[in-house]
């Protein structure tokens, strides 16, 4: 029997690649998956690009994890699979989550990613998730529903609202990684942005309040 998978995707203001993305995922829908778009407020034509080509258009203006676990809340099928507007999956995705949760008895997991435009960074942050188990939403999190539940959903945080979801998911055991990459199309974070990033992940994972780091996190960022 085959496992259908919810397919969330967060958007805000993709005009330019919401499109590109739901393409290739109406094969997809055609064989009982569902695409669900649970859009931040945007201010462009997000919203209207994405409504034809997705079985559900949630509108939310607060945060990515407000908007995953509205999606979450709506989906019908067993398997999550959380998207970012500009990732690409590999053809055979569907397949490689729900067989290899089925023979590894996982529940949860992430993929390795690749870039456009090849970098450093890249390489770091595939090298981060393979050492730490923490994978980032850019990264395809899937989870099955009574995982998810488990979990507690994504907590509602001012920052790293997917690093505090991976380590939720972590007490329920170790992530199943595909090695089949899915593909960034955006431009390569900057070493200075990845290292920002790792510091504010650090700190986080030793009890730094969340509140904290996000005004290090803009005060670094300016």
């Amino acid at each position: 029997m085959a496992t259908y998978i919810s397919i969330i995707i967060s958007t805000k203001n993709n005009e330019n690649e919401i499109e590109n993305t739901l393409q290739p995922l109406q094969a997809l829908r055609a064989i009982g998956h569902e695409v669900i778009v649970c859009d931040g407020g945007s201010r462009d034509h997000t919203v209207a690009m994405a409504r034809p080509l997705c079985d559900m258009m949630l509108q939310d203006q607060r945060s990515w994890g407000d908007r995953i676990n509205a999606g979450a809340n709506v989906a019908h099928h067993p398997i999550f699979l959380f998207l970012h507007p500009n990732i690409r999956l590999p053809v055979d995705a569907m397949d490689q989550i729900s067989d290899g949760l089925r023979k590894s008895r996982r529940v949860w997991g992430g993929f390795r990613i690749t870039q456009r435009e090849i970098g450093i960074t890249a390489f770091l942050r595939d090298m981060e998730s393979r050492l730490s188990d923490i994978y980032r939403a850019d990264q395809a999190i899937f989870v099955t529903r009574s995982g998810f539940a488990l979990a507690g959903g994504v907590p509602l945080l001012p920052i790293l609202e997917d690093v505090a979801f991976s380590m939720a998911l972590q007490k329920l055991g170790p992530p199943l990684r595909i090695e089949k990459p899915v593909k960034l199309l955006s431009p390569p974070i900057s070493l200075e942005q990845f290292w920002l990033s790792f510091k504010l992940r650090q700190a986080f994972a030793k009890g730094a309040k969340p509140a904290s780091l996000a005004k290090l996190y803009n005060l670094e960022s300016e």
